[in-house]
């Protein structure tokens, strides 16, 4: 799929469909400046709400970086139906039975990535049983893997916290703990504020390797500096003494005021 962009400004998607697709058509819908894509076969289990339609936006897709030029495959969510296993799922997705899934308790399903070389034969499955069409209700949810961004100018504003630093309310002189994946201790906003950090996890480390800790941080007590937009990503309590701990999934890093 290619999309493009005409000099009027609307975009256009040009389809070449896959091995065996033939007669399928494609239904393109523009709404916002968001292209989406959807496949005739597609309609029945996208209504049901068996199949996320984020899948099929082409806007959002290109711009998580999830297109040739950027991946060789497509990290999903499937559900986990009565009697799966990963081999199943295995065989469900055409994956390989040493490929990595990962059991996700919490909603009864697994994550993994389908390479492109996978995908067809994937998408043959879930809307194919025995040479017959699935049926929607019989088919397990999947879901796009979406990335997601942590952003701070606007839940301080959901709490009210621009009205209490009015009041004269920073946090100063509260101690509060900090526990999560680490801080980054170059961070602008942590810089030079981070007066200890001890790693209970046996990592061997309080680095954030995952950007979670510091996020975290930064919304208990950022300055807001590393931004350049000033108290519109500032942390709820600026002015308060922070520590924190790296445990067995987490990191502490103790932070006080500047």
């Amino acid at each position: 799929m290619t999309l493009t962009r005409g000099p009027d400004g609307r975009q256009a998607a040009s389809v070449t469909p896959g091995p065996g697709r033939k007669g399928r058509f494609f239904r393109t819908l523009e709404q916002d400046g968001r292209v989406t894509v959807l496949p005739s076969d597609a309609d029945q289990l996208v209504a049901a709400g068996r199949l996320d339609r984020g899948l099929f936006d082409v806007t959002a897709l290109l711009a998580q970086q999830y297109d040739a030029a950027h991946t060789d495959a497509l990290p999903l969510i499937v559900e986990e139906t009565d009697g799966m296993t990963a081999s199943s799922l295995n065989e469900l997705t055409g994956l390989a039975d040493n490929a990595s899934v990962r059991r996700l308790d919490s909603i009864d399903a697994h994550a993994l990535r389908v390479g492109d070389v996978d995908l067809g034969r994937f998408w043959k499955a879930l809307v194919s049983a025995d040479g017959q069409r699935t049926k929607a209700a019989d088919a397990p949810r999947v879901w796009l893997d979406g990335r997601v961004s942590a952003s701070l100018d606007r839940s301080t504003a959901q709490i009210g916290a621009p009205d209490v630093w009015s009041a004269g309310y920073r946090g100063d002189g509260v101690k509060v703990a900090v526990l999560d994946t680490g801080a980054d201790q170059s961070h602008p906003d942590l810089a030079g504020r981070v007066t200890a950090a001890e790693d209970f996890s046996g990592s061997g480390s309080t680095a954030d390797k995952f950007g979670h800790g510091t996020h975290v941080a930064s919304v208990v007590g950022g300055s807001g500096v590393g931004s350049g937009s000033g108290s519109t990503r500032r942390g709820v309590a600026p002015g308060a003494w922070r520590w924190s701990a790296r445990c067995s999934v987490t990191t502490v890093s103790a932070v006080r005021r500047r």
